[in-house]
């Protein structure tokens, strides 16, 4: 099957016929640095597979395609029937988001471990993390501000913690907690292990543990 280039386009031909190759196609203009979706006449910018006006557009027509569905009474997802639960995705897509969440979690948990094995930073994996910590200073830093904007007296995280007090639940995860205790057993063993580590790494800065 040979590829051929008519009109800016990527055709095969091949049983008497020429076929639109749309993957063949939208290499060729990744490779050139071209956007794809308006046949190469923009560069794509950095880090993404097209330009900036053509992912404007998409963004909008997503948009505005989504707000038709959901006043048509259909699925936000799919534009498919919604189950009589109040939900706003159909059941199918529900799942599929699911197995999705799931699957990236464990991949993303998976490269901590191994960011966290290594010494780097798990969230930047391009400095070396603090001691004691699993981020390098300067991600500590931008968490912080970042946090500071949200909840810039503590008075949100105060209130949260109240209520998971007064529910007789752990006020780090949320579980339900037992014997009147602040947190879970699990985030106790988890404070207990950390601390241990911590310990254990300090000790080896100073030269106690050779």
């Amino acid at each position: 099957m040979l590829l051929a280039r008519c009109k800016g386009w990527l055709y095969s031909w091949g049983g008497g016929r020429a076929v639109y190759d749309a993957k063949a196609n939208r290499e060729y203009y990744l490779r050139n640095g071209r956007c794809p979706m308006c046949s190469g006449k923009r560069p794509v910018e950095p880090g993404t597979h097209r330009c900036r006006e053509c992912a404007i557009r998409e963004c909008n027509n997503k948009a505005a395609r989504k707000q038709r569905w959901i006043d048509a009474g259909k699925c936000s997802r799919c534009g498919g029937e919604l189950a009589d639960d109040g939900r706003k995705t159909c059941p199918e897509c529900r799942r599929k988001a699911s197995k999705f969440k799931k699957r990236n979690k464990e991949q993303k948990k998976a490269i901590a471990e191994e960011r966290k094995q290594e010494g780097k930073c798990v969230r930047c994996a391009i400095r070396w993390a603090e001691a004691g910590h699993v981020h390098c200073k300067q991600c500590l830093q931008e968490m912080r501000e970042r946090y500071k904007q949200y909840d810039p007296d503590g008075a949100k995280r105060r209130e949260k913690r109240q209520q998971r007090i007064d529910a007789g639940l752990c006020i780090d995860c949320g579980r339900p907690t037992e014997g009147g205790r602040k947190r879970c057993q699990r985030c106790i063993d988890m404070r207990r292990e950390s601390g241990r580590k911590y310990k254990i790494h300090q000790r080896t800065l100073k030269g106690v543990i050779r």
